[in-house]
């Protein structure tokens, strides 16, 4: 029987916290990051840790077994909103994992959750999607959803910023201020404004 980890708030010494919260289904696949995990594992870099916060586990624990990640890779049950908030902010980097489609097409509500927090994003999205455009200009780093190899240089990157203290550098909190009321506003009215000239020069 798959047992819940305990005590997910509590941070170990030195090691990168990877957290995500919500859904995960057939679509969106967390076995690319699990393997990127026990590749890593296995060049000898112990320190991180991810924690998944979902609805229903069932698949990660069986993808925690079948790469023997039970000191690594945490899942707990899905909680309060207020809980998951406060697993959020106690991440160093917050994960996004988009299905693996030929191009992205939506930008996901959690990515804008995500960056009110503020925290490094590390985003599995499809080439060309709104996501990558965004990380493009900073505050974390897209890789493709399946990409084994470039999800495990990006969390080495994540680990090696903790440990020189940059992961500052990361912060996504400038993102987040596009989705704030007031620029959503000004953008609308921008665009509107540009209608009407476009208009009358026609």
């Amino acid at each position: 029987m798959p047992r819940y980890s305990s005590g997910p708030f509590q941070r170990a010494n030195g090691n990168l916290r990877i957290v995500y919260t919500g859904a995960i289904d057939a679509a969106r696949d967390p076995e690319p990051i699990f393997r990127a995990v026990r590749k890593l594992l296995d060049e000898g870099l112990l320190s991180l840790e991810l924690i998944f916060m979902v609805p229903d586990s069932s698949r990660l624990f069986f993808l925690q077994e079948r790469y023997k990640l039970k000191q690594v890779v945490h899942i707990i049950p899905a909680a309060s909103y207020w809980k998951a908030l406060e697993l959020a902010f106690s991440a160093d980097a917050l994960l996004v994992i988009e299905a693996n489609t030929e191009h992205g097409v939506f930008l996901p509500s959690k990515f804008v959750d995500y960056c009110q927090i503020g925290k490094p994003i590390l985003a599995l999205t499809p080439r060309g999607s709104e996501l990558s455009d965004y990380l493009a200009r900073g505050g974390g780093i897209a890789v493709l959803p399946r990409d084994v190899e470039a999800i495990s240089r990006a969390i080495r990157t994540l680990v090696e910023y903790r440990s020189q203290g940059r992961l500052a550098e990361l912060n996504s909190a400038f993102i987040g201020d596009t989705f704030k009321g007031e620029k959503v506003i000004e953008n609308f009215r921008e665009e509107v404004e540009w209608l009407i000239r476009a208009r009358e020069h026609n």
